[in-house]
């Protein structure tokens, strides 16, 4: 059976292409590049933690090769997977920074227009103008105003499309203006003050998490070394001919298996510590 590819791309029930930004967009160069360097990082760690198996007095036989060969694979598809999974991790990560921000500069637009008397719609329209120049014409929110704006000239309600955008966008603070828009538009209420509390209130929120993860940076590069410190260790003690052999024994091959598994363990839960601070 032929293996589903998972695209950021995908029609919307208007028709439209439309991204999905909780699916990451790595490119084909990058998503190679970080199998290939987890498979050999992975294939380093395993010789590290179990090379040098089945040798006779002291020298390695057919069956060590083929252990060494076994271990260096067998752990190094295990790298490879964990290294795809950061790299789309860090893609979907800067994915939701940049829409973030651009959606902000979005909404200053929108409150400009709006705020000079222009209604709605045709705030969308001119923001459209002001994202293409301003990030560009495949930015993410030109194409989103685009879309919003093409969609209002087919009689589609402005309410519908933000639905649909803030469903794709997987972002809490897009699904809260669409939220706050068609309550405001049911209700009643001054469109230019929601707009610019929102920018503002999402203003405040970015800065306070730029400012978090700055302060979790040091704690991130911690984690890193300490999680480095065992592999390193593990070569310089093996690269020692009288603890080398040592490690090739049961016992070794125990002490070796614990080590590995405190540092897998030390890892995630250092890893969860530093992603519920951010949250």
């Amino acid at each position: 059976m032929k293996k589903e590819v998972i695209s950021p791309w995908r029609e919307n029930r208007f028709g439209d292409k439309v991204r999905d930004y909780r699916v990451a967009d790595v490119s084909g160069v990058v998503s190679v590049l970080s199998k290939v360097l987890g498979f050999i990082a992975g294939g380093v760690l395993g010789l590290a933690f179990y090379g040098g198996l089945m040798k006779v007095d002291g020298q390695a036989t057919l069956a060590t090769y083929i252990c060494d060969a076994a271990f260096f694979v067998a752990v190094g598809i295990v790298g490879m997977i964990v290294a795809s999974k950061i790299a789309s991790s860090i893609a979907l990560d800067k994915q939701r920074k940049k829409l973030r921000s651009q959606f902000l500069d979005t909404l200053e637009s929108l409150s400009s227009s709006v705020a000079s008397g222009k209604i709605i719609e045709d705030a969308f329209r001119e923001a459209y103008d002001a994202m293409r120049t301003q990030h560009g014409e495949d930015s993410y929110m030109a194409r989103e105003t685009e879309v919003i704006a093409a969609a209002m000239d087919q009689n589609i309600s402005l309410e519908e499309m933000l639905e649909d955008f803030a469903e794709r966008s997987g972002n809490e603070d897009v699904k809260a203006f669409a939220s706050v828009y068609r309550a405001c538009r049911l209700k009643g209420g001054d469109l230019s003050v929601v707009l610019r509390e929102t920018h503002n209130a999402i203003s405040t929120k970015i800065r306070i998490e730029d400012e978090v993860d700055a302060k979790l940076s040091a704690n991130k590069i911690e984690l890193y070394v300490i999680i480095l410190t065992p592999p390193i260790f593990m070569i310089w003690m093996r690269s020692m001919k009288d603890f080398g052999s040592a490690f090739t024994s049961l016992t070794g091959i125990v002490v070796s298996t614990l080590i590995l598994g405190a540092n897998i363990a030390a890892y995630f839960i250092g890893d969860s510590i530093i992603n519920k601070a951010k949250r």
